[in-house]
């Protein structure tokens, strides 16, 4: 197996770690205003919550990020993209493959009513994984 093709999830527990920039342009890039925080809280959860994971996600350079939140039991995917330079060839799916492994517990995340076509597909690519309504 060829290591270079596998998506890597690497937790990122340093605030000031140069990652995080990368994370912030996809963070931005990739989630309207109401669905996110501004990013200086994101640095502060790093730095401060224990239950606050951030994975930077690679592929021979970086490809996207996934944050959560570890409870009881199980892990609340909060955030998850794909670098836009890195969509469309299937890493999304090999990367939360990885992340679900990664974990170790049921995942939980939140999707938005399958009101539009682009909402069904995002629906349907977590159904494949596994997931259910």
């Amino acid at each position: 197996m060829n290591l270079q093709s596998v998506v890597v999830c690497r937790s990122v527990k340093d605030f000031s770690d140069p990652v995080l920039d990368l994370i912030e342009k996809t963070y931005t890039e990739s989630f309207p205003e109401v669905e996110r925080r501004d990013f200086s809280l994101v640095r502060n959860l790093v730095k401060d919550e224990s239950r606050f994971i951030v994975y930077a996600l690679s592929k021979d350079r970086y490809v996207g990020f996934i944050t959560g939140w570890l409870f009881d039991g199980y892990t609340y995917a909060e955030h998850f993209a794909i670098d836009p330079a890195a969509r469309n060839g299937g890493i999304g799916a090999e990367a939360m493959k990885q992340f679900l492994a990664f974990c170790g517990t049921p995942v939980v995340l939140e999707v938005e009513m399958p009101a539009d076509e682009m909402s069904k597909r995002r629906i349907g690519f977590y159904e494949r994984l596994g997931f259910k309504l």
